[in-house]
């Protein structure tokens, strides 16, 4: 079994890889801008919390003590460049560390 941590839980895609992450038998921390907003995703394997995808000090402390970390976010509020050019700079510094 491992510790997953998935950011962007809450969207459609995000939500489809928590469900399957936990039917193989993983722990996964389901990752969202606002947990209050969630609750759904809460349950057996799952806990849900907040954290920002594009702040690498969030994504550092989030990511912590798990063995992988996957990213299903989508902004479509946001200018898609600026957006997944801070995610993929947050992600990856994390997996460098």
């Amino acid at each position: 079994m491992s510790r997953i941590a998935v950011f962007g839980a809450g969207g459609n895609a995000g939500r489809r890889a928590v469900a399957q992450a936990v039917a193989r038998g993983h722990q996964v921390t389901a990752v969202v801008r606002e947990p209050a907003r969630h609750p759904e995703l809460a349950g057996p394997g799952v806990s849900v919390v907040a954290g920002d995808v594009t702040d690498p000090m969030s994504v550092t402390a989030v990511s912590a003590g798990h063995d992988a970390v996957v990213s299903t976010v989508c902004r479509a509020d946001l200018p898609s460049v600026e957006f997944y050019s801070a995610a993929t700079r947050a992600l990856v510094a994390v997996g460098h560390a």
